[in-house]
């Protein structure tokens, strides 16, 4: 049976439809192909239709996730790829629509509270936060680099050696962006 066609191992499976051998694995694990199995081998064309139809499923789960989600959890750090798949594995045996909506409003629920429980304790910041610091960092990495020419003009107008006015250069960048680096070190007293 080895060499028949009709049969696969899961790694082959992986190959084919283009994912990793754990993804198939772990559907092998949930079940989605039992009625595929000869032995340790898949029918290739019953695993073929098993895993397109739960793909497909799966698919049309994310969508309606992404619609009936509300506005809330949309603009939270929950509303994630990562998260969004998760729910449409939980989705996908439940097929009547109010306990999916329900599972799904509870998901989301304990992903938010979570996600408030961490910000309490300091392990999450807002994202308004973040984008602020960058921009800071930002605006002072401009302000620090913009200034380099103005001190090294007059040197580097006397040299004629393209090495020694590269290494110049180098080294006032090196140091503007020490300077940066140090800065920030200070403002958050993180290692950078």
């Amino acid at each position: 049976m080895k060499n028949d066609k009709n049969f696969i191992t899961q790694t082959e499976l992986a190959k084919i439809v283009g994912v990793t051998k754990g993804a198939i694995n772990q559907l092998a694990k949930k079940g989605l192909f039992d009625k595929c199995f000869t032995g340790k081998l898949l029918n290739k064309d019953c695993a073929l239709t098993q895993y397109y139809t739960y793909k497909s499923k799966n698919s049309k789960i994310k969508k309606i996730i992404k619609k009936e989600t509300d506005t809330e959890v949309k603009k939270s750090l929950v509303f994630k790829k990562d998260n969004i798949t998760e729910l449409a594995v939980i989705l996908n045996d439940i097929d009547d629509p109010l306990q999916r909506m329900q599972v799904t409003k509870e998901y989301w629920q304990s992903k938010l509270n979570e996600q408030k429980y961490l910000e309490n304790e300091g392990e999450l910041i807002s994202v308004e936060s973040v984008q602020k610091q960058a921009f800071e960092a930002g605006k002072r990495t401009k302000e620090a680099i913009t200034v380099i020419p103005e001190r090294v003009s007059a040197i580097l107008a006397s040299i004629d050696d393209p090495n020694e006015i590269k290494n110049i250069l180098r080294k006032e960048i090196d140091i503007v962006l020490g300077n940066i680096a140090e800065s920030l070190r200070n403002e958050t007293g993180d290692d950078i």
